[in-house]
């Protein structure tokens, strides 16, 4: 449990700043979580050759898929394509809800911005994306090629 001490009269307004606070604890504590799950070091896995994401007629996207250790997702970048890491490497704020604006997505958690296409930084701030699979199609099915 969590108190906290707030030198306001009004209880009315006690009362709204306490959601607030408590609205905060909650999205930073969830914030946290994430960020330990995502820490939690993987087993070894190999990174394949080749991985099938699905018929291309039959995909819903964006779709999440995991490419060995890592967990991507398919975007359809002004009808191509593309790949990008689920997670930012500033924080490890999670992407796989990002929305793709101008090409490029942007972390919920600290406004890292990203070109998709590259993963390279797209704010000047110089973090890149984890290296996504090079994506195909081949004989009607989408592909994830290691790059």
């Amino acid at each position: 449990m969590v108190e906290y001490y707030v030198s306001v009269a009004d209880p009315g307004r006690r009362a709204m700043i306490g959601v607030v606070y408590k609205t905060l604890w909650d999205e930073d504590e969830t914030m946290m979580r994430l960020r330990e799950a995502a820490l939690v070091p993987a087993e070894r896995t190999p990174i394949p050759e080749c991985v099938e994401v699905g018929p291309a007629a039959a995909l819903a996207l964006p779709l999440v898929f995991a490419f060995g250790p890592g967990r991507f997702r398919l975007v359809d970048l002004d009808g191509r394509l593309v790949a990008h890491s689920v997670s930012c490497l500033h924080w490890l704020g999670p992407l796989d809800e990002a929305v793709v604006e101008n090409g490029r997505i942007r972390c919920p958690w600290h406004g890292y911005c990203f070109d998709v296409a590259t993963g390279r930084s797209a704010d000047g701030r110089g973090i890149r994306l984890a290296p996504a699979p090079a994506i195909g199609i081949e004989n009607g099915i989408v592909v994830a090629r290691r790059a």
